[in-house]
């Protein structure tokens, strides 16, 4: 009967630590499954903020290509602004040669288109 008693002992002893075994790794799984729901959570997380951050750097890549036109065309306004200013300095320097060379004995002469004619 001690030798019954034993192997019933040595039994219980097994099942109690296979039980425990079993236990302890269904605890783990459910930890692991814990913290992969947390992953998840941020990685939805992250993706939605790329997804916005996306979205905003379309907008931000519109609002640039409306600037470049916008400074394109102020270049081309530029460039005609600067041609009629180069203009505008010619005909003052003619102008002012032609009042150089104007003579004091006829002080009617005036300037008509750059060409010095008389009244």
């Amino acid at each position: 009967m001690l030798s019954l008693r034993k192997h019933i002992h040595k039994d219980y002893i097994k099942r109690t630590q296979a039980y425990n075994q079993k236990k302890q790794a269904l605890q783990e799984i459910k930890e692991v499954d814990v913290e992969q729901e947390e992953v998840n959570l941020q990685l939805n997380e992250v993706n939605l903020e790329l997804k916005e951050l996306k979205l905003e750097l379309e907008e931000v890549n519109q609002e640039l290509k409306e600037v470049n036109q916008e400074l394109e065309e102020v270049n081309v306004d530029i460039e005609v602004m600067t041609r009629e200013a180069n203009e505008l300095r010619k005909l003052l320097y003619d102008i002012q040669k032609c009042k150089e060379n104007a003579t004091v004995e006829n002080p009617n002469q005036f300037i008509d288109d750059g060409v010095l004619t008389k009244t």
